[in-house]
């Protein structure tokens, strides 16, 4: 950085006087002188020094105006060069506003030709950039040695404050630390993307001020230089994620599509990071989205739903197994005891909705197991599952209840017997007092039959008194003349709820 100090010192500005106050002009920066005359019309630009003659000056208001114009713009200073037989001094009010906006006033001899001043600071302009250059240079160069001999970021961001003299903090950009070096430890940074093009690949952080008496470093500059280099780590750990997620990928989607799971694929299972010797069921997933179809999903946006799912599983300390394959998601889920496979689905669709709103969900679900390394019957359990609630537009279906959905799939025509499922439920569905809307008496009866009948169990789980629940189970008697005690008519119940979707 060039200082006003640096230019004070220079044999060309040796007979300079300053007018008003004393500065401590190794603080003002300079990066730019002109020769400017009123009016200055927004011409002068921040840390400039401005050279005048002020000869259209007589006038005191309009020197003042003229002061208050350069310091508006943040210049570095004002010199004046009067000229022989001219008003020579500044009058003190007009000293005083210099002082009071801390503009520095430098009066040069007359004799003293302007282009030389402008010559002379252009040069000392030009060497500091070279400098700068020059520093950035090597340290960028240094960057890719540092990056093709696989050194961490840690490394870097060490190199980075030694040559800049500024602690340094590298993350990622999520804002996760992956490098520091700091000289002193309560610091105020600058925040700079490491960025190319649209890319957002991390943060560096900066130390306002060196941590010793350098000169600070010029950011952008700075920046110009190291960003892409800096980007390069990104890159790569993006790319070592992307095959690892492959290689787990293809590895569990041979364990569901291999007849047995030999002692080989296990090995290989452990080598990916798998526990092995945990038990799994299998679940499979499928999205759709109103935007675009599942099998049309951008590699990235699988690789997104894969990374929100492991990191809420991770959360509830769920060791799972994830793949993509045929436009589904596989999950080997560890079959925890007390695991709540709804609450837990109904916890990822939430993750996943807030990644995109327009996302619809269908479940296939195999049944739990005791038997060790028993994937691809697991995941041919989940597929029958899923496919019975796709044809059937459910949107969560177990293998034991795709039993009995294919079961009755193969028996009466299904438009007919729809037709006479909507004539006996038609009578709760269409009045607001009995269905979803009001007392849900088809929901009633539903949780009465899973609970095999019993009016305790029932009322708790729908928190509501039992007289309320025997008067629900009178009234849907009367309504569909069915009777809830008679096994013939609660087959047939359950049969016209399983093909309307509703019993899951």
């Amino acid at each position: 950085m060039l200082t006003l100090k640096d230019i004070m010192d220079m044999d060309i500005l040796k007979d300079a006087t300053v007018i008003n106050e004393p500065e401590d002009f190794s603080e003002v920066k300079v990066d730019y002188i002109s020769v400017q005359e009123p009016p200055v019309e927004g011409f002068v630009r921040e840390n400039e020094i401005v050279i005048s003659t002020a000869a259209a000056l007589d006038d005191t208001a309009e020197l003042t105006r003229f002061i208050q114009d350069v310091y508006q713009a943040k210049a570095a200073a004002l010199i004046f060069s009067f000229k022989p037989g001219s008003q020579n001094e500044l009058s003190p009010d007009v000293i005083d506003l210099a002082n009071a906006h801390q503009l520095p006033l430098i009066e040069i001899p007359w004799n003293v030709r302007f282009s030389d001043v402008i010559e002379a600071v252009t040069k000392e302009l030009k060497a500091k950039d070279l400098h700068n250059e020059s520093t950035c240079i090597k340290l960028q160069e240094k960057l890719l040695q540092l990056y093709f001999m696989d050194e961490s970021l840690e490394h870097v961001a060490e190199r980075v404050a030694v040559s800049t003299g500024h602690s340094i903090k590298i993350t990622d950009k999520h804002k996760n630390e992956k490098g520091r070096y700091i000289f002193d430890d309560a610091e105020a940074f600058h925040e700079i993307e490491i960025k190319v093009n649209s890319t957002l690949y991390g943060y560096l952080y900066i130390a306002e001020s060196p941590h010793t008496d350098e000169e600070p470093v010029d950011i952008d500059l700075l920046n110009h230089y190291i960003n892409v280099p800096l980007s390069l780590w990104f890159e790569k750990e993006e790319v070592i994620n992307i095959t690892g997620l492959k290689l787990k990928n293809d590895y569990i989607w041979k364990l569901a599509i291999e007849k047995d799971t030999t002692p080989e694929i296990v090995n290989q299972g452990v080598q990916l990071g798998f526990n092995m010797d945990a038990l799994y069921f299998c679940v499979l997933l499928k999205i759709h989205s109103v935007d675009h179809a599942a099998e049309n999903y951008s590699s990235l946006t699988i690789t997104k739903v894969e990374k929100k799912i492991i990191g809420l599983l991770q959360e509830k300390n769920i060791q799972a197994m994830i793949s993509f394959k045929n436009d589904r998601f596989i999950l080997f889920l560890e079959n925890q005891p007390e695991l709540n496979t709804t609450a837990l689905l109904d916890e990822i669709e939430k993750v996943l909705s807030e990644m995109d709103p327009s996302f619809r969900y269908h479940w296939g679900i195999a049944e739990r197991t005791s038997e060790k390394n028993a994937f691809p019957e697991q995941y041919r359990k989940a597929k029958i599952a899923l496919e019975q609630a796709l044809d059937l537009n459910i949107s969560r279906l177990d293998f034991r209840q795709s039993r009995i959905t294919s079961l009755i799939n193969q028996m009466t025509p299904r438009h007919k017997v729809r037709e006479q499922a909507y004539a006996l439920l038609d009578v709760i569905i269409q009045n607001d007092r009995y269905n979803e809307n009001g007392m849900d008496l088809i929901q009633t009866v539903i949780v009465y039959i899973k609970t095999n009948l019993n009016t305790s169990e029932t009322s708790r789980e729908l928190s509501i008194h039992r007289q309320s629940l025997l008067y629900r189970l009178a009234k849907f008697e009367e309504l569909t003349t069915l009777s809830l005690s008679n096994a013939d008519d609660l087959f047939i119940l359950q049969y016209y709820l399983r093909l309307l979707g509703k019993f899951q």
